[in-house]
């Protein structure tokens, strides 16, 4: 009896021995450090609140909201139609005006090339068209200053095509020239729109 005594106590000794090394493996082993890793760090991470994490996606929502405003902001106006209103069309441009203008001379009048009576009816065109916004503005109070001017001109030069000299003469080329300006201040930064009216 003393002997079997004896044996179990050696059997329950070594059993615990052996449950402490598995439990000491277990805790070193690197699976086991990954696994419980990321919760530690997670639990202590310092900062960590859903209020600041809300407070982030509200002030990304705002600043989005913003530049979104920003780019609309700078899209151009819808265009004005031919028959917008004169105190509107005085400071603002006006598309259905402009093509009213465009199919004058490229569809009624058509071709227009220096010289020909196309081109003469396009002079014309434009001239009264002036005339008509000059006596328009008469009451407009940021125009001081309407000019039309005529200038014709007859001459010659010469320039070079595949490195042969060519003399070109024009006669009665005539340029329509309208100056518009609010007054000094406006004189002092003035801009230049130069076009064709004749076709190539």
């Amino acid at each position: 009896m003393a002997s079997e005594a004896r044996r179990r106590t050696r059997n329950a000794t070594a059993a615990e021995s052996a449950a402490a090394d598995m439990s000491g493996a277990s805790n070193h082993h690197p699976a086991s450090r990954a696994a419980s890793g990321p919760a530690i760090a997670a639990a202590s991470a310092p900062g960590f609140s859903p209020a600041r994490s809300l407070l982030a996606i509200i002030v990304a929502v705002l600043v989005l909201c913003v530049l979104a405003w920003h780019d609309h902001a700078r899209m151009p106006l819808a265009p004005l139609p031919a028959d917008a209103p004169a105190d509107i069309l005085n400071s603002s441009f006006s598309e259905g005006l402009a093509r009213r203008h465009i199919d004058e001379l490229a569809s009624r009048i058509g071709f227009r090339m220096a010289g020909t009576p196309g081109c003469i009816q396009a002079r014309d065109y434009i001239l009264d068209q002036l005339q008509e916004y000059r006596r328009l503005a008469t009451d407009n109070p940021f125009v001081e200053t309407f000019d039309i001017e005529l200038q014709t001109m007859s001459g010659t030069h010469r320039f070079s095509l595949l490195s042969m000299d060519i003399m070109k003469m024009y006669t009665n080329v005539t340029n329509i020239v309208a100056r518009i300006s609010c007054g000094p201040a406006c004189n002092e930064n003035a801009i230049l729109v130069n076009s064709h009216y004749d076709s190539q």
